[in-house]
């Protein structure tokens, strides 16, 4: 194994282990969890992907941090240092942002009505009743109004998803016979 191969290979092991560092400080969807409302549940996706997305956050604003100071101590322009600590900053603030993205796209559901999380807007809240079509492939489900609109979304990866399918399943085939 070449060298830049085996740096790849730690540098992506180092990643998953700070991934996995903040899923046990801060994961396992506590905090989902504790939001969900009475006699509802949470179909969200793994934790691990919202920590892999701060995880590299981190590691890109430290690695601005360490560039910018390298470019300050090589006497070069300050500017420069600025400029490259701006650059991994938002870059970094663009990984955090996908993180959030990850966590706010979530679905309570249960016999009666699903309240869809959206990113940077307020939950959409569907009826089993508006549920024009569902489309249950392998491992997806889709839902849609009775407008045609795609509505809500589910995959196999997703944290209750089998819960989810069942309940989608049953109601789905009830309004359908009614």
């Amino acid at each position: 194994m070449d060298d830049t191969r085996f740096l790849g290979l730690v540098i992506v092991g180092g990643l998953f282990f700070l991934a996995f560092i903040l899923y046990l400080i801060f994961g396992r969807n506590k905090r989902e969890k504790k939001s969900v409302p009475v006699g509802m549940q949470l179909l969200a996706m793994s934790p691990m992907f919202r920590y892999v997305m701060y995880a590299m956050g981190v590691i890109i604003v430290l690695f601005g941090v360490f560039f910018a100071f390298m470019a300050i101590a090589w006497d070069s322009e300050i500017a420069m240092g600025v400029i490259l600590l701006l650059v991994h900053a938002f870059t970094g603030g663009m990984f955090f942002l996908a993180g959030y993205a990850f966590y706010s796209c979530h679905i309570f559901f249960d016999e009666e009505k699903l309240i869809i999380g959206r990113f940077c807007r307020s939950p959409d809240i569907l009826k089993w009743e508006e549920v024009g079509r569902a489309d249950f492939k392998k491992t997806r489900v889709l839902l849609y109004d009775i407008k045609g609109k795609k509505r809500a979304g589910a995959s196999s990866g997703m944290v209750g998803y089998e819960k989810f399918r069942a309940i989608a399943k049953k109601k789905c085939d009830y309004f359908r016979k009614t």
